[in-house]
């Protein structure tokens, strides 16, 4: 799969921010009770293949005082899983 960065190309990096803007800066998701998570903008992307135009949010979990890569999916898969809004830890 090829993953083209948003800000590569014109416009895709405001596309994935209008995606991003759709969720809650942090959120729970229902199979990680306890756990707190958000959207990394900079490793969101549109990709080229095998769904041309798709747009990939990759979340990222609290861990202490540090955010860490979890896993990707797209607007609708993610939008499926969130339990509800958290509140920001810091």
């Amino acid at each position: 799969m090829t993953k083209q960065n948003p800000t590569d190309r014109p416009n895709e990096s405001q596309i994935v921010a209008d995606a991003i803007a759709q969720f809650p800066k942090t959120f729970g998701l229902r199979a990680y009770p306890g756990k707190v998570f958000s959207i990394s903008q900079s490793a969101s992307y549109i990709s080229d293949f095998p769904n041309p135009g798709t747009v990939y949010l990759y979340t990222a979990v609290q861990n202490g005082e540090r955010w860490e890569a979890f896993c990707k999916g797209t607007p609708n898969e993610l939008r499926a899983q969130i339990a509800h809004p958290v509140a920001r830890t810091k």
